[in-house]
């Protein structure tokens, strides 16, 4: 073994994500690629995805972190019911908890990977809190987005806009744009101001913890995106550049590397009881996504579809519903409809006509990767941007949740069926997915990065002389 080798299986690599299946299925390929290469690789997260990850090949280690765990909820309980406080005083101790359990977090990580400092970590953009510990060590960091999310600009509309720009960046698309980010910043600048007005009514002239005021101080800065603040870091995407829109600004790709397609075909998941459903005949999938019990307006779009398909004995329909709840209320369901809790995309997307889905991009991203056109119903959030950028490429076409009918789901899916220019443009997208499915540019990226030793971690930080 060559001393280049050595060093390779020497270096370790932290992946720290945001703990939902969608954000470890985008990484998979990443971590799988790194593997092979000699890095070891280990995933810090909450005990309930330790199997998941396992499962499909990965190291994992459990960390108590991310939402609030019930153990501090009961703590807070605990108190009111001893102390029986006044309101000012409840809202008080309980914003203190909070605090004090944010706090707890970063210490929690610290402790964890001081054992055992990475070479590099991975950290989900959505978590700038988990980056703290992290710098302060001197451990280079990168941030993982899983979605398209991106600081304020002027030559894009954000990704919570269902506005489809042109291909031309012109004065009246910018006042548009700065229209649609000015809202959006001005909402969170008053957001902001009340949670720490909010912090200093439970604080008082006591300090507290400030996870951003640290970062600052600490010289990351920090941008405002369309949810959340967002760390400067260098960022992986896990999505090719060919998806998102055009029109981005140079200063939003400085510091963003767009890793490759985030589709792991091979991933772990349990198998698909296809009983009555004929795979030669047009196959119609659709779902919500993970989170569809959250959606109010889904049972109307779970009634238009079922009302769409049912008349059209040439079609199938698989439909992923929320729960049991959800079956019974749609129950009895027409000989070409088939309801189920729980579909595995990567054995149904395969036999799948056209996708029904809310636009989150990891469905996306896997309805691409098998060449399989969309129609977006979008549940809010980044899901209005995702959809957006579907229309732009010509890869299907988008509606409105709350006005959604049978009529307009039988349209659309006739359309998509009969659009070559759809079909050209799934297949074109398609291609560009298959051929970046290594995600070797966001390995190259990794690597390069590891290889600076004097890189600051910090994007466009400049060495600083000794």
């Amino acid at each position: 073994m060559s001393d280049m080798d050595t060093d390779v299986l020497k270096k370790k690599i932290t992946l720290l994500m945001y703990p939902e299946f969608s954000a470890y299925n985008a990484t998979f390929v990443l971590a799988k690629e790194l593997s092979k290469k000699g890095y070891r690789v280990t995933y810090l997260g909450p005990p309930g995805f330790k199997e998941y990850v396992q499962r499909n090949g990965f190291e994992y280690k459990v960390l108590n972190l991310f939402p609030i765990e019930k153990k501090y909820l009961n703590k807070i309980e605990d108190l009111y019911r001893q102390s029986k406080p006044g309101f000012i005083k409840r809202y008080r101790m309980k914003n203190r908890y909070l605090n004090m359990k944010v706090m707890e977090e970063i210490q929690v990580l610290d402790e964890t990977i001081s054992g055992d400092l990475p070479n590099l970590a991975l950290v989900d953009s959505v978590l700038p809190n988990y980056v703290i510990p992290l710098l302060q060590r001197k451990i280079p960091t990168l941030n993982v987005s899983v979605s398209l999310l991106s600081p304020w600009n002027f030559t894009a509309p954000p990704t919570s806009s269902d506005v489809i720009p042109g291909d031309k960046v012109t004065i009246f698309s910018c006042i548009k744009n700065f229209s649609l980010w000015f809202l959006i910043l001005s909402e969170r600048a008053v957001r902001n101001f009340f949670d720490h007005l909010k912090l200093r009514i439970s604080f008082g002239f006591s300090s507290f913890f400030d996870p951003i005021k640290i970062l600052k101080k600490m010289g990351v800065k920090i941008r405002g995106t369309e949810y959340s603040s967002k760390t400067l870091l260098f960022e992986l995407v896990t999505c090719p550049r060919e998806f998102d829109l055009p029109n981005l600004s140079k200063k939003n790709l400085n510091n963003r590397c767009y890793a490759g397609t985030g589709v792991f075909p091979q991933r772990s998941e349990k198998p698909f009881y296809w009983g009555d459903i004929d795979k030669n005949k047009t196959i119609i999938y659709c779902t919500l996504g993970s989170y569809s019990a959250l959606w109010g307006q889904r049972k109307r779009l779970y009634k238009a579809v079922i009302d769409a398909i049912k008349v059209r004995p040439d079609l199938q329909l698989i439909l992923q519903v929320a729960d049991d709840k959800d079956i019974e209320e749609l129950y009895p369901f027409p000989q070409n409809v088939f309801a189920e809790k729980w579909v595995p995309h990567m054995e149904v997307l395969p036999h799948t006509a056209v996708i029904i889905c809310h636009g989150g991009l990891g469905t996306v991203r896997e309805a691409i990767y098998f060449g399989v056109p969309l129609i977006v119903f979008s549940t809010g959030r980044d899901n209005s941007g995702t959809g957006a950028r579907i229309v732009l490429h010509n890869l299907g076409l988008k509606g409105k949740l709350k006005k959604v009918t049978p009529n307009e789901i039988i349209t659309k899916i006739d359309s998509i069926l009969n659009s070559s220019l759809i079909h050209q443009s799934i297949k074109k997208m398609q291609a560009v997915f298959r051929e970046q499915e290594d995600c070797r540019i966001g390995i190259d990226f990794i690597e390069q990065f590891l290889a600076q030793t004097k890189a600051p971690a910090i994007s466009g930080e400049k060495e600083k002389k000794e």
